[in-house]
């Protein structure tokens, strides 16, 4: 998820599909539906129902086709999805060239996955489902890929899902045209799977509940959770048409604003039975892996679809990371993290992008490949025991029944809890415009949150270009001169030392403030900088305190000020599994020693983290 706001699906996809009238009102001129998006009269109709009737999906009387339904094949699509460890999987297609707008790359071998000569038989002997995106029908792909898929996924007993967006926008829809809002359009591009000989076995309708009722900004519908319902009942009266008997689940996103709780996920499962006489036939959650609590979310979710007997998933994928690899490895992360350290057990996983990365899905054995996870999936769980020795620390890896993992390179980390001095460093540009900077310092005021704050800042210091710090004072060793400090009631501010080190330190109960700028410095708009910082801080004060550069009339750059973590040793483990690290490795004081292990095709990664002493 690249946005803290909603997930990373609407930045990326959404504002191509805006342009092509998806994901805002006008006409539609790539489709072969000449549909205006906010038309009162589209082309499949969709009755209103009023929020205060009860209709249920029995009762809804469906339109007559003049195309023949196509016969489902001898399957139980509802046992498979109530099964455990169900994977299902979308290759994102390469997108047409789109100019500036700021559209996902796709992946280049997408053709190759569903080719004869595409090499996956390891990842695809775990897919269950094939989830395929409405849009991606709509505006990418082709009458001949389309088959091919269908040919392909049917030849290697892989079910066909469609993701939709269920609702229709209208001029009476009394807000913004948005996602969850391409119904109509959907509608045609199941008929077109139809018509192409494919045959879709289950539908998940994407995000309904977050993006129509609970997001909160300017132009966002809040629309009542029933009219939402009975206009997906209405929805899938139309699909089951098409496609008979279909079964629908439901993916709604874990929000950081508005916060996504596992009393949303009550409500809208309870409403939907209520209303459509039905379960929906599962729930997959879509994280926002940046919000600190979305394992616990996730997990109450979890139970909250467990109590009413609904399969529950995750869509896992690597977020905003820069490259194949790294998404890849925040991909498992992820898995990790969820499953082994907060125990959750989803039925369905998911592994699918809608952002530039990764580009290629193949070959497994890739570890820049989307494909990869699968394989990475389905290898062994590992654990890290942290032990103390009269020599110094026992590091042991193990795999599925405590096995020993041998050869596994593992990272060995230290963070301090006794305030020892580290550095930390924020590089950039300045804003264009921008001709002056300061810097701030803050105590359980503005950005900080309120706590017991206990600092000592060695140097701050601001460069351009590789050029002179030009920070007045930026060492204090002239004490506080060039540095104003205010604050009601304050904490305290004073400069100490020891040897030829000098700091300003400062220390504040959580109801005293601390306020401290620097002198104005002239910048230079569009140069290239470096904002580094020099501090000891305690544990429990890293969010009591904020240190910033400010590029006046532009923005507030903040500082990382938890504790820089210190390499102590990148070594592998020996024939049992065991790492040792011998005393002598770090200076006296007390620390959080963490140590880290990445994983490969065949292991999950882990990490494991204690506080020790060292004297």
């Amino acid at each position: 998820m690249v946005s803290y706001a909603q997930p990373a699906r609407v930045l990326a996809v959404c504002a191509w599909l805006a342009l092509t009238g998806a994901c805002s009102s006008g006409d539609d001129a790539t489709s072969s539906s000449t549909i205006a998006a906010d038309s009162t009269e589209p082309a499949v109709t969709i009755s209103s129902v009023t929020p205060t009737e009860s209709t249920q999906l029995s009762d809804v009387e469906t339109p007559t086709s003049t195309a023949p339904a196509p016969d489902l094949p001898d399957y139980d699509i509802d046992a498979l999805l109530r099964s455990d460890e169900i994977v299902i999987l979308n290759v994102l297609p390469p997108f047409p060239e789109s100019g500036d707008m700021p559209f996902p790359v796709g992946m280049a071998d997408f053709d190759l996955v569903f080719s004869p000569d595409g090499d996956w038989e390891e990842a695809r002997q775990h897919v269950d489902i094939y989830r395929l995106h409405a849009w991606q029908v709509r505006y990418v792909l082709t009458d001949e890929q389309l088959r091919t898929m269908f040919a392909y996924l049917d030849g290697h007993g892989i079910l066909l899902m469609l993701e939709t967006e269920p609702l229709t926008y209208t001029q009476s829809a009394g807000c913004d045209h948005g996602e969850s809002f391409s119904g109509v359009y959907d509608l045609e591009m199941a008929q077109r799977i139809s018509d192409l000989g494919g045959a879709l076995h289950a539908i998940a309708i994407e995000e309904p509940y977050h993006f129509v009722h609970k997001a909160d900004g300017p132009g966002n519908c809040q629309w009542a959770v029933e009219r939402i319902v009975d206009e997906v009942i209405e929805y899938m009266a139309e699909m089951r048409e098409i496609f008979p008997g279909v079964p629908v689940g439901t993916i709604e996103p874990i929000w950081s604003s508005p916060a996504t709780t596992p009393r949303d996920m009550e409500i809208w499962l309870d409403t939907w039975k209520e209303r459509s006489g039905e379960a929906f036939a599962f729930l997959h959650i879509d994280p926002d892996w940046y919000r600190p609590d979305w394992p616990e979310v996730a997990l109450g979710i979890e139970a909250v679809v467990d109590a009413r007997d609904v399969p529950f998933g995750l869509l896992y994928n690597g977020g905003a990371e820069p490259d194949g690899e790294s998404w890849m490895q925040f991909t498992m992360e992820n898995v990790a993290l969820f499953e082994s350290e907060y125990g959750g057990t989803p039925q369905h996983v998911s592994f699918q992008s809608w952002v530039d990365q990764p580009q290629r899905a193949l070959p497994p054995d890739d570890l820049g490949a989307l494909t990869s996870g699968i394989v990475r999936y389905f290898g062994e769980r590992t654990r890290i025991d942290i032990a103390a020795t009269d020599a110094g620390v026992a590091i042991t890896l193990t795999g599925n029944d405590d096995s020993p993992v041998a050869d596994a390179l593992l990272t060995v980390s230290a963070r301090s809890l006794s305030g020892a001095l580290g550095t930390r460093t924020v590089t950039g540009i300045v804003p264009d415009g921008i001709t002056e900077a300061v810097v701030v310092i803050r105590a359980n005021a503005e950005d900080a949150v309120p706590g017991p704050a206990d600092v000592r800042l060695a140097a701050i210091s601001y460069r351009e270009a590789g050029g002179p710090d030009l920070v007045v004072n930026s060492d204090f060793d002239a004490g506080t001169n060039g540095w104003g400090i205010y604050g009601t009631p304050s904490g305290d501010v004073r400069v100490a030392g020891e040897g030829d080190e000098t700091w300003l330190a400062i220390s504040a109960d959580r109801d005293q403030q601390v306020f401290v700028d620097g002198e104005i410095i002239t910048v230079t708009p569009g140069a290239e900088y470096e904002f580094e910082v020099t501090f000891g801080i305690q544990d429990q004060s890293v969010t009591a305190v904020n240190v910033a550069i400010e590029f006046i009339g532009a923005e507030r750059i903040h500082m990382d000020m938890a504790p820089p973590r210190i390499e102590v040793v990148r070594a592998t483990t020996d024939a049992n599994g065991l790492l040792h690290l011998l005393g002598g490795s770090l200076e006296p004081g007390s620390y959080l020693l963490a140590v880290e292990y990445t994983g490969d095709l065949d292991y999950w990664p882990t990490e494991a983290s204690t506080p020790i002493d060292i004297e």
